[in-house]
């Protein structure tokens, strides 16, 4: 008996702060009024199918073949990522 008041505790711990979170969110998302939620368009099947570990090693040569020619200092090397872009076929939202 005592075990299934625990999980109900439990349970309606969880939901409080599910509630508590929800209200933050909608606080934080009114005073940063530039953010918002948006749906991602979902990845090609094209593009899931090109991404392999073949065509992944082909990239990492060439990236090794630029770097090398190149000679680029560690201070002018960045990391850029492709906003709006997801590896699922499911759709997500995005806080942008």
């Amino acid at each position: 008996m005592e075990d299934r008041y625990d999980r109900q505790e439990g349970d309606l711990i969880f939901q409080n702060l599910e509630q508590e979170n929800e209200k933050s969110i909608r606080r934080w998302t009114r005073r940063n009024p530039k953010v918002s939620l948006r749906k991602l368009k979902p990845t090609s099947i094209n593009r899931i199918s090109a991404f392999n570990k073949e065509e992944v090693a082909i990239f990492f040569d060439n990236l090794k073949k630029v770097y090398d020619k190149s000679k680029f200092k560690e201070d002018m090397v960045f990391n850029a990522d492709e906003t709006g872009i997801s590896p699922s076929r499911n759709r997500a939202k995005d806080l942008t």
